[in-house]
């Protein structure tokens, strides 16, 4: 069985589940104990946890046919790449799906490149470096999709980028169809009702 990465699709963003479905399906399975006892020592056993972590699938709004949502700076909102716009977004969360005798790492959502040429090319996520990483790293990706099934959390959870050491966290605001993140202590001094 291969793991690849599949071309972006809409359709695939559209059909995570809403924030009000997945975050009790989390609560139900005891998410925090799933990541906490079985999934960080699985991604600390294949030495990838300083590239990718999990990510609760999940939408807040329906994307129009060939939109992407798209992190600017922290504000993700969502955008019809132009004229060869695509290469100037890396993806940041890949969900992954079995299909047959395939495993497919499908692109979510994005963000946009820095714009230094060489610190992008360089990133552990560019296209062709995540390429690499997914073909040298097969055997976490099975292993990964092995104990979903068995967990019966398929489709819970997706993998993110990884944001770096110290990173406190981050709590998602909807406004009509942009998502603004918050840290933690903004949410706290600003929007205490959410805390």
């Amino acid at each position: 069985m291969a793991v690849v990465i599949t071309p972006y699709c809409t359709s695939t963003f559209n059909n995570l589940p809403g924030f009000e479905v997945a975050g009790p399906k989390f609560d139900a399975v005891d998410g925090k104990t799933i990541i906490t006892d079985i999934m960080t020592p699985l991604f600390r056993k294949h030495s990838i946890e300083k590239v990718l972590g999990l990510q609760l699938l999940h939408q807040h709004f329906q994307l129009n046919s060939g939109e992407r949502l798209v992190d600017f700076n922290g504000t993700l909102v969502p955008i019809i790449p132009e004229g060869g716009q695509e290469s100037n977004l890396t993806t940041t969360v890949w969900g992954l799906e079995h299909s047959g005798d395939r495993f497919q790492l499908q692109p979510l959502e994005f963000m946009l490149n820095s714009g230094n040429t060489d610190l992008d090319e360089a990133s552990p996520w560019n296209d062709v470096n995540f390429q690499k990483f997914v073909a040298s790293n097969q055997s976490f990706f099975l292993e990964y999709s092995a104990i979903v099934k068995k967990l019966g959390v398929e489709g819970l959870f997706g993998f993110a980028r990884y944001p770096g050491d110290g990173f406190p966290g981050r709590v998602e605001v909807g406004v009509g169809r942009t998502n603004i993140n918050l840290s933690p202590a903004q949410v706290c001094e600003y929007i205490p009702g959410l805390a």
